[in-house]
């Protein structure tokens, strides 16, 4: 029998540039995303109008995992969408994790337009060690994504959004 446990953000770990979020910003942002049931009335947004594909990122810090070494996989999830204004599209996102002070990059991924969506993404075994994730490594673990916009002006944008997040340890 599987046992799940799932690690919710309880704070920023770092971040790149200045992360949107809607109601809550900066350090606050991880509030937005880390309720137990999606609400799409609060999310993290990249809407930054510097340049022509701007990316911002996020890892958060983690609840405590309290389960034992035994541990098959660990998987991102999270709810993402695009909204596309002007007839400009593009905005993407993609998921990061930071383990024994090195941090990997996942592709970037297109989310749906239509609505908040569920993604994920799979780690069976630790990538800075090659092995099986042990109980601590799940404990240091900070875990994030990478939002992306294509700005060209005002009327003519493409922002991406994740309204909730958090990492499942199988």
């Amino acid at each position: 029998m599987e046992i799940y446990h799932d690690l919710r953000p309880t704070g920023i770990n770092t971040r790149d540039k200045l992360y949107s979020g809607w109601p809550n910003a900066g350090a606050d942002c991880y509030k937005n995303v880390n309720e137990a049931t999606k609400s799409e009335t609060d999310y993290n947004y990249n809407f930054d109008k510097a340049g022509f594909a701007q990316t911002q990122s996020v890892l958060y810090t983690l609840g405590t995992y309290s389960g034992g070494d035994a541990i098959s996989r660990i998987t991102l999830k999270g709810y993402y969408r695009v909204v596309n204004t002007g007839g400009v599209s593009g905005a993407r996102a993609r998921f990061r994790i930071k383990t024994g002070g090195t941090i990997y990059e996942d592709s970037f991924f297109n989310p749906d337009t239509s609505a908040f969506s569920l993604y994920t993404k799979d780690y069976t075994t630790n990538p800075k060690t090659g092995n099986p994730w042990s109980a601590a490594e799940v404990n240091a673990l900070a875990a994030g994504d990478s939002l992306q916009s294509l700005w060209y002006s005002e009327l003519h944008n493409s922002r991406s959004y994740c309204c909730q997040f958090w990492v499942e340890v199988e």
